[in-house]
């Protein structure tokens, strides 16, 4: 192997650790951040709910506040795939928009629609959050939205190494 194939191969392997060191620290703020904002604005609303005489959260308010995590860190993490796949910012922002609000959107108003949108990532967000009813166990929402966040990164550095 001559040295530019090396260096070739190198760039291609630096390029998949670069995706991963990105999503790495991508998700570890969009938890953060997500717990931030989710506890005291659940606990505020909470609050002015009660007319200002705060009562202890119930045992199922820390399900809600969690299960909105995961929305938010998929989507972190499905951005950066979806640039690093389609190779164009605007183009994977708007995937991105297309994805989470209009398909989900067309998929109400088309007969079986409803089917497409148990596997987007929306719907099994909203269940996890209480906003729709349970179609799935929670674990199964879960997996579909980890699913989301995973795959298409794989995707990404198998995409990458085919080119190379």
């Amino acid at each position: 192997m001559n040295a530019v194939a090396a260096e070739w191969i190198k760039l291609r392997t630096s390029r998949s650790r670069v995706l991963f060191a990105k999503a790495s620290v991508l998700g570890g703020i969009a938890i953060a951040a997500s717990l931030l904002i989710a506890i005291p604005g659940y606990l505020y609303g909470r609050t002015v709910a009660s007319g200002f005489h705060p009562t202890p959260p119930p045992a199922g308010a820390w399900a809600v506040i969690g299960g909105g995590m995961p929305m938010i860190v998929m989507t972190t993490l499905l951005g950066p795939a979806l640039g690093a796949i389609l190779r164009n910012g605007v183009v994977a922002i708007s995937v991105l928009v297309v994805l989470m609000v209009l398909v989900p959107f067309a998929g109400r108003m088309l007969p079986g629609g409803e089917v497409v949108n148990r596997i987007l990532p929306g719907y099994p967000a909203l269940q996890l959050i209480e906003q729709m009813p349970d179609i799935m166990p929670d674990a199964a929402a879960f997996a579909v939205l980890g699913a989301w966040a995973v795959v298409p990164l794989l995707i990404a550095v198998l995409a990458d190494k085919r080119m190379s």
